[in-house]
Formats: structure tokens, C-alpha cells, sequence
């Protein structure tokens, strides 16, 4: 049985696809090398930045992921943005 749903795993295909799937990952971010992955914090840049040519978000979402993805939750779009 695969671990990802079929029609969960069509939608992040097609969010690949499409150049907006964001993976959010919990504590034991492996930041240095070999995975070098972003802090959460850049991760929040990261996803501010790309989005404001869409809506002006307030600045202090930028540096804060729990702002940012709370912001999108609560306007309906937290699955269609973040997955």
C-alpha cells in the first residue's frame, strides 16, 4: 500500500508541476551539509517573497512561518499555497 494516497500524490505532482509546492519540515531540519536544507525562517523569505508580486502581506510574516502559513489557513488557501 503506498504511504501517499494516489489523489494526494496527483496533486503534489501537479503542485511540482506547476513551480508552487512548498515542504514545510518539522524540528531536526538537517541544515548543514550533505542535506543543506533552509531553516524555517528562510524557508518563510523564501515563500514571502515569491508571493508578494501576488498580494502585499504584512512584513513581519516574512521571518515567521507560523504568521506566513497562518495567513493562508485562515484564508482557505494554506492547501492550494503550501501543498
Amino acid at each position: 500500500m503506498p504511504v501517499i494516497p494516489p489523489v494526494i500524490l496527483n496533486r503534489l505532482l501537479a503542485g511540482i508541476e506547476a513551480d508552487n509546492l512548498v515542504m514545510l519540515c518539522g524540528a531536526g531540519l538537517s541544515i548543514p551539509p550533505p542535506a543543506s536544507l533552509m531553516s524555517a525562517q528562510r524557508v518563510s523569505q523564501a515563500c514571502y517573497d515569491k508571493w508578494l508580486p501576488t498580494e502585499q502581506l504584512p512584513i513581519a510574516m516574512r521571518n515567521n512561518i507560523d504568521l506566513l502559513s497562518g495567513h493562508f489557513y485562515a484564508n482557505g488557501q494554506f492547501e492550494s499555497v503550501f501543498i
